[in-house]
């Protein structure tokens, strides 16, 4: 790097935030990850979710992206971080968020009456050096314009102008210790052409988000009891990696199983994991797994 270049870059940093420029190897661009402990996802996206980065969960309704969100906010709080849950939809049930391992009294709760107020919490608390929000959901984020519309009147595409505005604005604020996971509907698209569904809100969430997953409700999981009756005992979820600007397994898919409402079957990833074993080892392993789990012990 010649001179003239050098003093190029200390102009630059003298009249804006040094972090503004800096070389390919700075600590400033390093990132770190933080695992969940379901490893098939952990590894789907390469290790874990990126801190300073933007992570969108969108999927059907049912379909666990609140279920995986909490889980980041588990791995946080263990390792003595911050969060915070921006609950756009009311949903917030502290005896839930207790049953998954969250501790309630260090989570921050925001409620905010509209979407600019929502980024005006996350932008302020991002400022404030918190390392995790969560936006449950972006498609409950309606703009002020909205709230203030009478019924008959047209407000489409406010909502997705307001949040484009919103997340290109909160980006530059995620700092190396931060991460923001916002999560999305997946809904019927009425435009008549091209996918069948659609994720409302505007394009800059997929634009910005460095790791895309989609999330889908599966088939049910039965079993059948010693009266021979099928007892519904929860459901699998499919995960589509559809973007990762770092690592991880684009264009790729696993699938988990829910047990109950309360607690993902982590053993699900490790059937998944036995594909390439024998039949009879990998009846033998999944049986053993099985009883264990049928002695009441939970796997986290």
């Amino acid at each position: 790097m010649n001179d003239k270049i050098k003093d190029a870059l200390k102009e630059i940093q003298k009249k804006h935030k040094t972090s503004t420029i800096v070389t390919g190897d700075s600590d400033d661009l390093k990132f770190d990850r933080i695992p969940i402990g379901i490893t098939l996802l952990d590894d789907l996206i390469g290790g874990g979710f990126p801190t300073r980065r933007f992570t969108l969960l969108a999927g059907h309704y049912g379909s666990c992206k609140t279920f995986i969100s909490l889980q980041i906010v588990k791995a946080m709080q263990e390792k003595g971080l911050t969060a915070a849950y921006i609950d756009g939809e009311r949903s917030y049930d502290e005896a839930w968020f207790k049953t998954l391992g969250i501790d309630t009294e260090s989570l921050i709760v925001a409620q905010p009456e509209n979407g600019e107020k929502a980024f005006d919490i996350i932008i302020a608390l991002l400022d404030a050096g918190i390392n995790l929000i969560i936006i449950d959901s972006l498609k409950s984020l309606n703009p002020g314009v909205v709230e203030e519309a009478s019924m008959e009147q047209n407000t489409m595409a406010q909502q997705a102008r307001m949040l484009n505005k919103g997340i290109l604005k909160t980006i530059p604020h995620i700092g190396k210790d931060s991460m923001v996971i916002a999560i999305n509907h997946m809904i019927a698209n009425i435009g008549g052409y091209g996918s069948p569904e659609s994720v409302p809100g505007g394009t800059q969430q997929h634009y910005m988000a460095s790791v895309e997953l989609h999330l889908f409700r599966s088939s049910k999981i039965e079993e059948t009891d010693s009266s021979k009756d099928r007892k519904y005992k929860g459901f699998k979820v499919r995960i589509y990696q559809k973007k990762n600007k770092v690592g991880g397994q684009e264009d790729k898919e696993i699938f988990m199983r829910e047990f109950n409402d309360r607690d993902i079957e982590v053993y699900g990833s490790i059937f998944s994991m036995l594909a390439d074993m024998t039949d009879t080892d990998r009846d033998f392993i999944e049986t053993f797994i099985t009883n264990y789990a049928k002695q009441g012990d939970a796997v986290h």
